[in-house]
């Protein structure tokens, strides 16, 4: 699912902000991330 997510839904989302829109500058490098949390 993080893989359909990745190569399929930010891409969708980062064409959606119109070029100098304030969605489209903040999204347009936007990449699917996680960070692992240890419990100590």
């Amino acid at each position: 699912m993080m893989r359909i997510v990745d190569e399929h839904v930010f891409p969708f989302l980062r064409q959606m902000g119109e070029e100098g829109s304030s969605y489209g500058t903040h999204m347009k490098d936007a990449r699917l991330g996680l960070r692992l949390i240890e419990n100590r």
